[in-house]
């Protein structure tokens, strides 16, 4: 009998660590270390490579996050938001708290007072090089998934979802740097991060002798015809 108002919480699936894949590591681990087997600029492009493998790790980890909009018109506000305060980056110029504090007037101590109380030192604020913000790239790809759903990896498609992230990235502020900085990882989060979709779409994924020794059922399709 199922049980009613669950909460499941489901395990995220877990890249390939067979003896193999750690062999073949070590081997690119070596070649790095004694620089062999390989010219400077393919061990930047390894470099870099790296880098993305972690951003889309800790993308992934982000969107298992269950964030609301924190009294904001989206997560992406939220987002902005809580990265400001916990890290000091500023994706927004303050744009946010520039909104929220639209027509409010403040004698100086007023405006100290006021964003040490939201934990903010507005002195360390748009310095700096651009940075790459994991939990903002997630926000922005759930948003975006929210609004249009899953979409195939196609052309007409990649445009339309392009478009949607500029046009979030311009309604809340960002600034250039870092939407043009973002637009890739929140592209890749669109059409293949697949971590919220992986226990719904398991059935399809096990092999043919599992799904014959668990006895999967054949499913079926919703009727097209209402009756």
């Amino acid at each position: 009998m199922a049980t009613i108002n669950a909460t499941v919480e489901f395990p995220e699936r877990k890249p390939s660590s067979s003896n193999w894949v750690r062999f073949k590591r070590w081997i690119v681990d070596f070649c790095v270390k004694h620089t062999i087997c390989g010219s400077v600029e393919e061990f930047s492009e390894l470099e870099c490579y790296r880098t993305d493998q972690h951003v889309r790790k800790c993308v992934r980890a982000e969107m298992r996050e269950h964030n609301g909009f924190g009294g904001k018109d989206s997560c992406v506000s939220n987002a902005i938001d809580e990265v400001l305060t916990e890290t000091g980056y500023d994706l927004s110029d303050i744009g946010t708290i520039r909104a929220a504090n639209k027509n409010v007037k403040r004698t100086m101590s007023d405006w100290d007072q006021y964003f040490k109380n939201i934990g903010i030192d507005p002195l360390c604020i748009g310095g700096g090089r651009v940075k790459i913000i994991p939990k903002f790239a997630a926000a922005c790809a759930l948003h975006i998934r929210a609004k249009l759903g899953a979409l195939p990896n196609n052309e007409a498609n990649y445009l339309l979802v392009q478009r949607k992230y500029l046009e979030v990235c311009r309604r809340h502020g960002v600034r250039d740097a870092d939407t043009v900085l973002h637009q890739g990882f929140v592209m890749n989060a669109v059409f293949t991060e697949s971590v919220l979709d992986d226990i719904a779409s398991s059935r399809k994924r096990l092999p043919a002798w599992l799904r014959f020794l668990e006895d999967v059922p054949k499913t079926g399709a919703v009727p097209a015809s209402i009756c």
